[in-house]
């Protein structure tokens, strides 16, 4: 009886399975589940991929476009500087000395704006006014031989000018003079340490 009940109980097993215990041992979970991660992982790296290589290869055409754009706007504005620099220089020695007082004078004015103050400015309403008084007093120094050998082609206004030429040094020494008379006469009490300040500022600006 006992071998006919084990004959009976294998052949109720579905085809294809063996009767031998499942094995259940820890090491062997721990290996199928980390072979399960790794191609869990595999396969995510791998779409991943995919959508990486797929937005790549899709350039869209507005960037070219704006690439394009730009390209042209800088070298059209390129040969515009290089014409307008070539007009200039034919043109002579004063438009020469116009050019460098007008790059002066756009630099002096980014300088001066990086220590402004305008919460503090409002309170000394004369410390934009001296900034532009001392620079024309600079610009006036460092150009005035120079602006009389150029007005030498104009008799007339060389005539009206005279007098500033034969005095240049003179008179940039008495109006620094008047300038600086002008700013000890608006230092004003609380304020005096920012005043000094924009007075060393501005000086610095115009030794640039």
């Amino acid at each position: 009886m006992g071998k006919v009940s084990k004959k009976s109980s294998n052949s109720s097993l579905p085809a294809g399975t063996s009767s031998s215990p499942v094995d259940k041992s820890p090491s062997k979970l721990r290996n199928r589940n980390k072979s399960n991660n790794n191609n869990n992982n595999n396969s995510g790296d791998k779409t991943k991929q995919e959508e990486f290589d797929s937005g790549d290869s899709i350039v869209p055409a507005e960037d070219s476009k704006k690439k394009w754009r730009n390209w042209r706007q800088r070298t059209t504005f390129t040969f515009v500087m290089i014409a307008g620099f070539a007009t200039v220089i034919a043109l002579g020695p004063l438009s020469i000395m116009l050019m460098v007082l007008c790059l002066q004078v756009l630099i002096y004015r980014e300088v001066i704006s990086l220590s402004s103050v305008p919460k503090k400015e409002r309170d000394l309403p004369w410390s934009r006014a001296m900034n532009v008084y001392f620079l024309i007093c600079l610009e006036y120094y460092l150009y005035g031989h120079n602006a009389h050998r150029a007005l030498k082609r104009h008799p007339w206004l060389e005539a009206h000018l005279q007098f500033v030429f034969a005095h240049h040094t003179f008179i940039s020494f008495s109006v620094y003079l008047i300038g600086f008379v002008w700013f000890v006469s608006t230092l004003r009490k609380g304020s005096y340490r920012f005043q000094m300040g924009q007075f060393a500022w501005t000086h610095m600006a115009l030794g640039l």
